[in-house]
């Protein structure tokens, strides 16, 4: 085995030290690659914070600050999946009017839910996100892939006469999270699908930046 001199020692201790300095140093909010979530880093309380404007936004008329999210958190148990058993969170907002006092045209119905999936390690969520947006873009001439949003992601539309919805999904390490925006008129088709797509891509990288924050 070699002997290192006395000035190949110093070299290497001066490197040692410095590679510890940059990691310590980075940027606040820098999330190294390997970053995992341990335990759910949202809860619907501070999501709603996060996505308050954009969610204003897409219910427009029909919003009220006042209302709190509806949440639920389970956990998905499939004894014929290993990769089951991962905690799940969900966030509700519903917005009505009451369609007597409404125009032909008008909206009556708003709705947004989040859907937070932690799963053991970000390549069981990879694989995820991966086969739901590989069935989206087989079925909607409209899906297509958001590469900027956290990890990646995808949207698709779903119109159906007076109603339409937008699914968006993005992966941000080992957790995957959904937003589901829906709309209705009354008595007149969905609106068109840039609005469902503008409202969830709001409410998404709303909710994007505040786990790069985390």
């Amino acid at each position: 085995m070699p002997v290192l001199g006395a000035s190949a020692v110093l070299l290497a201790l001066v490197l040692g030290a410095g590679l510890l300095t940059l990691a310590g140093c980075l940027p606040e909010g820098t999330a190294p690659s390997d970053r995992r979530y341990a335990a759910m880093p949202l809860t619907c309380a501070r999501s709603a914070d996060l996505a308050r404007d954009a969610i204003a936004a897409f219910a427009g008329p029909l919003h009220d600050p006042r209302q709190a999210p509806i949440e639920q958190s389970w956990r998905e148990d499939n004894y014929y999946d290993e990769n089951s058993g991962f905690p799940i969170l969900s966030c509700r907002w519903e917005y009505r009017a009451d369609a007597v006092g409404v125009e032909p045209g008008g909206p009556i119905l708003r709705t947004v839910y989040l859907k937070f999936e932690r799963y053991r390690n970000a390549a069981t969520a990879t694989g995820r996100i991966d086969h739901w947006a590989d069935s989206a873009l087989h079925r909607s001439a409209t899906a297509h892939r958001l590469p900027e949003i956290g990890d990646g992601g995808y949207v698709s539309d779903r119109p159906s006469g007076p109603t339409g919805t937008a699914d968006l999904t993005f992966r941000s390490s080992n957790l995957l999270v959904g937003v589901h925006v829906g709309e209705e008129n009354k008595g007149a088709p969905a609106p068109e699908w840039q609005h469902r797509r503008t409202g969830a891509g709001a409410i998404a990288r709303a909710v994007a930046a505040g786990l790069q924050q985390r």
